[in-house]
């Protein structure tokens, strides 16, 4: 008989095994050579703010940090003087040091106003903070808080980045810095870029990086520019089939399969830095990578990435006509959406579009208060669920455009519940979402897919009737 000592040694080997590769797993759920730029995290009412900072080494291969901030004006509060509005806010920025226990480098405080005019109070126009730290080559945490002294609100975001030693004997390689350019504005200057996400309205993109060559051979920079396989769809009714396995749409993205937009090799021959850059113009709609291996003797073994995402022109606001038709989607019947789908002049798209709403209503006072309601929907759902696709098509952008933010929220393991009820029970105002797995552990979106049923049907229509009668005006559900 096997001795019962043994099997519990055995046993406790398994669980440690078993703790070990989950922490392993959740060590390694995103690249840290990937950058992805900062997310939305968007809550209403508060200061809506992006931040994205860089190590660097400028041409004297002393190391910094480039932190860049965007803040968002139409989420501020104003108070009217004459023509202008002024905000009033307060900053706080504090740098982290990670590899000295977190100690505090840096620590600052400063208030300052903005005044703008009204028309710069909308949802899409940002002011950006530009701030360059020097510092220690190693890794950092930088936390940026922008507190609203009118309202008291604040809103705090975080980032890490990590600046190589060019003392140091061998060859490094800083992040990828991301710029963009848009002519006509901004005095036609390169400015950085913060997000994931990048309006389709820019012109070009630049790849920035460092490179302090130590190599006593021939050192090769490969740079790959990849376009990835990903759903783009709109999401399909509440009531439809669920997704197949097999479909890009269960999934969202696959990794796995790219395909090569431009690529470019570059020797350098000489020690020392040298600053490469990489100028592109911009790509169609979809979901990037741009990507350098690099090294000597054939062994490319640094690598470095910086992930990105081209959706609509003014993303994530909606201000053409063609933004403004697509999400009718989830309002029209098939005839009527193909119909305005057709229209290619945009004039005649933005009349036809005014006469839907219009017709919906019947005056033009409640034709513009639900216009302004659902497209408030529909740009909240983009600041909330984007991912590698516009977050109005996502399937929780799709039952929050239609009913609005749910009365109760509860997540377990990788199901996410919304209750439009306060009977759980009650199958028509409770919905599930399934977060989607994926074989790559470097997975970096919240991809959530509806399980649909199909006696979500007649819950679908009489929510679209309320929407079409402007009954949504008075009565939510």
């Amino acid at each position: 008989m096997i001795d019962k000592q043994i099997i519990k040694k055995y046993a406790a080997y398994i669980a440690a095994c078993l703790i070990a590769c989950v922490a392993v797993s959740c060590a390694r759920s995103y690249n840290p050579d990937v950058k992805r730029g900062s997310t939305y995290q968007y809550k209403r009412g508060h200061p809506e703010v992006r931040l994205s900072s860089v190590g660097y080494l400028n041409g004297q291969n002393e190391p910094f940090i480039n932190i860049t901030s965007e803040i968002v004006y139409g989420s501020l509060f104003y108070k009217r003087e004459g023509e202008k509005r002024r905000a009033n806010l307060t900053i706080e920025l504090r740098v982290f040091d990670k590899l000295n226990d977190g100690a505090v480098i840096t620590s600052r405080r400063f208030s300052f106003d903005q005044v703008v005019k009204p028309a710069l109070t909308s949802s899409q126009e940002v002011f950006t903070l530009n701030r360059t730290l020097s510092v220690k080559p190693g890794k950092y945490e930088i936390e940026l808080t922008v507190i609203d002294q009118s309202t008291n609100r604040r809103t705090t975001r975080v980032s890490n980045t990590a600046v190589p030693d060019p003392k140091k004997e061998y060859t490094t390689v800083t992040n990828i810095r991301m710029l963009g350019k848009q002519n006509g504005e901004r005095d036609n200057k390169w400015f950085p870029i913060v997000t994931y996400d990048i309006p389709a309205k820019l012109d070009s993109l630049k790849f920035v990086m460092r490179v302090n060559n130590k190599a006593d051979s021939l050192f090769a920079i490969e740079s790959r520019l990849v376009k990835y396989r990903a759903d783009t769809s709109i999401a399909t009714p509440m009531y439809a089939a669920n997704y197949n396995p097999s479909d890009i749409a269960y999934k969202g993205i696959n990794y796995d399969r790219s395909n090569v937009v431009a690529s470019s090799r570059r020797n350098l021959i000489e020690k020392g830095g040298v600053t490469i850059e990489y100028v592109y113009p911009i790509f169609s709609r979809g979901n990037y990578r741009f990507k350098i291996n690099a090294g000597s003797k054939g062994n490319l073994d640094l690598f470095k990435g910086r992930d990105f995402g081209i959706k609509s022109t003014n993303y994530p606001a909606l201000v053409t006509a063609g933004e403004l038709a697509q999400p009718l989607v989830y309002l029209m019947n098939d005839g009527e959406y193909d119909q305005l789908s057709a229209i290619s002049d945009a004039d005649s798209l933005k009349q036809a579009i005014d006469r839907f709403w219009l017709k919906v209503a019947g005056n033009q006072s409640d034709a513009r208060s639900l216009l302004r309601l659902y497209y408030q929907r529909v740009e909240e759902a983009n600041k909330r669920f984007s991912n590698f696709k516009e977050g109005w098509k996502t399937d929780r952008g799709m039952i929050f455009i239609l009913f609005g933010t749910p009365y109760s929220t509860s997540e377990v393991r990788d199901e996410l519940k919304w209750s439009y009820a306060y009977n759980r029970n009650d199958r028509d105002y409770n919905y599930t979402f399934i977060k989607a797995r994926t074989k790559s552990e470097f997975f970096p979106f919240d991809y959530y897919r509806l399980q649909r049923r199909n006696f979500y049907y007649q819950r679908s229509y009489y929510q679209k009737q309320l929407w079409l009668t402007g009954i949504i005006l008075v009565r939510r559900l």
